[in-house]
């Protein structure tokens, strides 16, 4: 009998234009998820519910798991591991403070061989990941482990670490999801690239929404503004505002809350996309400090970059405890109002700006 014995589902693996890494579909039904004749031992209802279940316990016992790492793993890691095929508890699975290079990873994905398939490291509920990346995929890179990973239980992020060509950071990323940020449902099929039988094949492939079965309603676009509001020239998704240079600013912005705010400087933009993740409590003191690069500092608790010198145009993030560095030109200003949605999960193309006219 098949895993997914509760619900028929036809799962479409690879990218969306249904060419896999290796040049063809794969459609998979319920009986035929895996090459090579494998089965699988969890069935995808049973995911969705561990992520149910998850998304509660994060929501309820936060403060508690944002003070511990060690909490983070019991509570929220290792369940999630678990419900995808990677029993903590055994040891022919996953290998617990896998030493590799100078270091120790918190887990080890073992892989037929059994050579670990990827590392992951945890952190605690939270905790940014992002100065914990170079770090992990050195490990990985010198440890010959294809697969790099990071998560605090909530953010979970996958990168290739070896390709055939040179690839950027944004280019190795094969996943990057806030669990707290989807349905139950979107969450598992996203994740089904870290389970078991597909992470461990070498190639894992994504799976795409589902034909037939539990498919959430596609996501819709961010509404546009009123339509009284719209002067000429139009409002513009944040993620398609590439304007000439010598441009002034907009006239305002649209937040995906609603909010709008005026401009009357290029860095407003990233100012007021600091200030509605703050105050939607994506953005917090434990995420912080955010970098734009090794010497600098977007947003950070004091004004002050990582050497210690001080903001050369420190702005306070209003209604939160945060400085952010002013001085960058309008193209920085908009990467890194971009770059800073999608590091906490939001979607550049949910922010307007309008023009000035």
């Amino acid at each position: 009998m098949s895993a997914f014995t509760h619900r028929t589902l036809c799962i479409v693996w690879g990218p969306k234009n249904s060419a896999s890494r290796m040049g063809y579909p794969w459609r998979s039904t319920s009986s035929q998820l895996l090459r090579n004749g494998q089965r699988s031992n969890m069935a995808l209802d049973d995911l969705v519910d561990v992520i149910s279940s998850l998304q509660e316990r994060m929501e309820k016992y936060g403060a508690e798991l944002r003070e511990n790492e060690t909490r983070t793993r019991m509570a929220i890691v290792d369940p999630m591991l678990s419900a995808l095929g990677w029993n903590t508890a055994d040891p022919a699975l996953v290998r617990a403070e896998y030493r590799v290079a100078d270091g120790k990873a918190d887990y080890a994905l073992l892989g037929p061989d059994p050579k670990p398939v990827a590392c992951i490291e945890a952190k605690r509920l939270g905790e940014s990941l992002e100065k914990h990346r170079s770090q992990m995929l050195n490990y990985c890179n010198v440890g010959g482990i294809q697969f790099a990973g990071l998560t605090d239980g909530n953010h979970w992020e996958l990168y290739e670490v070896f390709s055939p060509k040179p690839l950027g950071l944004d280019e190795r990323r094969r996943l990057d999801l806030t669990i707290s940020d989807l349905s139950p449902a979107e969450c598992a099929l996203k994740l089904l690239l870290l389970w078991r039988p597909n992470l461990s094949s070498g190639q894992p492939m994504v799976a795409n929404p589902p034909i037939v079965g539990i498919q959430s309603d596609p996501p819709l676009p961010p509404p546009p503004p009123p339509i009284d509001e719209i002067p000429k020239p139009p409002w513009v998704p944040l993620s398609k505002y590439d304007p000439p240079s010598k441009t002034p600013p907009p006239s305002h912005i649209r937040l995906p809350n609603g909010d709008v705010h005026d401009i009357e400087k290029w860095y407003d933009i990233l100012l007021r996309v600091a200030q509605w993740l703050w105050s939607s409590r994506k953005l917090t003191e434990n995420t912080v400090p955010v970098s734009s690069s090794a010497k600098r500092y977007v947003l950070n608790t004091g004004p002050r970059h990582p050497d210690g010198t001080p903001f050369r145009s420190p702005v306070a993030v209003p209604s939160s405890p945060l400085s952010m560095e002013a001085h960058r030109s309008a193209a920085s200003s908009r990467s890194e109002a971009s770059k800073l949605l999608k590091h906490f999960g939001a979607d550049p193309s949910s922010v307007w700006v309008r023009q000035s006219g």
